[in-house]
């Protein structure tokens, strides 16, 4: 399976997977998130004269049925929403078609038939001034809840079929095409802008992405009230300050006390931004060099600041403080400002403009999006007993594996050459914990842009790629250089006894295989630290661009690998 070589936007620039699909190998690029049905677009979303002459659907590619002898569409009784990004932005349209038809998604495997899916017609966004846009990227879903395939009954009469979701089919298939020991993924966004390769890992995890502590949740990763979000904060790392402070928190919850001890958040691949309460995001922004634009409910950047440069070029970084598993200890995040310096661009703005990516509002509950994922990793096994989990050098991950192994390296040094930190703190160097009961105000309520043109980021002093890193199935290929701050969140299979399923029967044909790979018995150069147990969702700490542990190539079909690491 491979990444696109293109990237997308028009709030990013975002990385993609890129899979053939149907019996002709229409070649599309997907953001990878969600879960069952993966969501394609169809050439019919380019004649909607009301978005536009400008097809921008067309460079991520269009899926068309009709021109494939593979397909099943148009028997299936059960119609999926046209929103598939959970809510968070304002998706409207058609409902999409269900059905299946065959992907190849390389890695020298064999076609996959009956793969899930389904194809929107007619799909918009609309901006939080009405103002509609097309949307230009399908996804590729990450499997599901304690499910292989989804059982549908046809129109016709005619006997129900199957569709597979990916890693379910991966993990259940006989041999040679059974790959992975596990319905699992592992995924890092990766950041386009500063040249970090991205990584999905289908059965396993890579763990140059991840370090430190690991916490478990309950729930899968983009369902409401995943993780208990406690705090935001502001720090820099190393050198001076732009601000008159070293580090500062208390953002999560100030000038609204109506949000208590925590905020319930997803987790979400699909989303763009940092979907957070409006209070929240202008207490970030007060701190900031941004002007608030009511026709996005977006910040953009004043690239005309000179703490502008200081902010996205030093060594300042948003924090997320998490509860840690089911317990009294918290587990912190630092985002670099590099990463949340993105852009707008066509055919949400004219020209390509600076912005900060905290969307001050939300349609379902509030989700952290593909702007924190590029510091984050995230996964889930699908099949655990235990309800969720975590996970991270590409290990192989068996069906019911709860512990993980982090690397131990220092994040920060991972960063150095490429941030600039500050010669002297533009205020006093003093430290401050917390916002206490200030209230933070909007910087401005100008729903136009901003005076000073906003500027796409400088990309000049961006990290070196190194090796890129493939899409794997079971294993990554290749030396990676990551980005600092990683989370780690495994989740494994969410089960309630009681728990309610979408609007269509979900059924496993297949019993999920319980087999752990066995170690070959070669050497391991670098050996990771003891695994830490984990119950449900996980997270970790920040993981490094030179951490010392290299991801493991996995064969396709290769059971005994020359090096890896297991869980157990």
């Amino acid at each position: 399976m491979t990444w696109s070589t293109q990237t997308f936007g028009p709030d990013g620039p975002w990385q993609a997977v890129e899979i053939k699909v149907g019996s002709n190998m229409q070649i599309i690029s997907l953001y990878p998130g969600g879960i069952f049905a993966s969501h394609f677009l169809s050439p019919k979303v380019c004649s909607n004269s009301t978005l536009g002459n400008v097809c921008y659907a067309q460079t991520a590619g269009l899926y068309d049925h009709t021109l494939s002898s593979s397909e099943s569409f148009d028997e299936i009784t059960y119609p999926t929403s046209a929103d598939f990004v959970g809510g968070t932005l304002q998706i409207d349209g058609s409902p999409g078609d269900l059905g299946t038809d065959t992907w190849n998604i390389g890695n020298s495997m064999v076609p996959l038939p009956g793969m899930d899916m389904a194809i929107h017609d007619s799909i918009w966004g609309t901006l939080p001034d009405g103002t509609i846009y097309p949307i230009s990227v399908g996804s590729l879903a990450l499997g599901a809840p304690g499910t292989i395939n989804q059982t549908f009954t046809r129109s016709s009469g005619s006997p129900p079929y199957n569709a597979t979701l990916l890693p379910g089919w991966l993990s259940t298939e006989p041999p040679p095409n059974k790959i992975l020991s596990s319905n699992s993924y592992g995924l890092h966004i990766g950041s386009a802008s500063q040249n970090v390769p991205p990584s999905l890992i289908f059965g396993g995890f890579d763990q140059n992405r991840v370090l430190g502590e690991v916490s478990t949740q309950q729930g899968s990763a983009d369902t409401a009230n995943s993780i208990d979000l406690v705090d935001i904060g502001l720090i820099v790392v190393q050198g001076g300050s732009p601000w008159t402070f070293n580090s500062l928190g208390g953002l999560l919850t100030s000038g609204n006390s109506s949000i208590g001890n925590a905020l319930p958040v997803a987790i979400n691949s699909l989303a763009p931004y940092l979907h957070l309460p409006k209070s929240t995001c202008d207490a970030i922004a007060a701190k900031l060099p941004v002007i608030y634009q009511a026709k996005y409910g977006l910040y953009f950047w004043d690239t005309g600041d000179p703490k502008y440069e200081e902010i996205v070029s030093s060594p300042s970084c948003l924090t997320f403080t998490f509860r840690q598993s089911q317990t009294e200890k918290n587990l912190t995040i630092s985002v670099p400002f590099k990463l949340l310096n993105l852009t707008l661009t066509a055919p949400l703005t004219t020209t390509p403009t600076a912005y900060f990516p905290c969307k001050a509002e939300t349609k379902t509950y509030y989700q952290l999006g593909r702007s924190f994922l590029q510091a984050a990793f995230v996964g889930g096994n699908w099949m655990a007993d235990n309800g969720s989990a975590t996970w991270v050098n590409v290990v192989v991950v068996g069906d019911a594996d709860r512990t993980i192994s982090g690397s131990t390296a220092d994040w920060a040094s991972t960063w150095k050459g490429t941030w600039k930190p500050l010669a002297s703190a533009s205020g006093p160097d003093a430290t401050t914990t917390s916002t206490g009961n200030d209230t933070a105000s909007n910087p401005s309520s100008d729903p136009s842009i901003s005076s000073k043109p906003a500027t796409p980021p400088d990309t000049s002093s961006s990290l070196s790629t190194g090796a890129k890193a493939g899409i794997g199935i079971g294993a990554a290929a290749g030396s990676i250089g990551v980005l600092a701050a990683l989370l780690l969140l495994w989740w494994k299979k969410y089960r309630k006894e009681n728990s309610v399923m979408p609007d269509y029967s979900v059924q496993s044909s297949q019993q999920p295989i319980n087999t752990t790979m066995g170690s070959s018995g070669a050497s391991v150069p670098n050996s990771p630290p003891q695994g830490a147990a984990i119950s449900p969702m996980t997270l970790m700490k920040p993981e490094y661009r030179n951490s010392g542990f290299k991801p493991v190539e996995i064969d396709a079909g290769d059971a005994t690998p020359d090096t890896r690491y297991e869980l157990h």
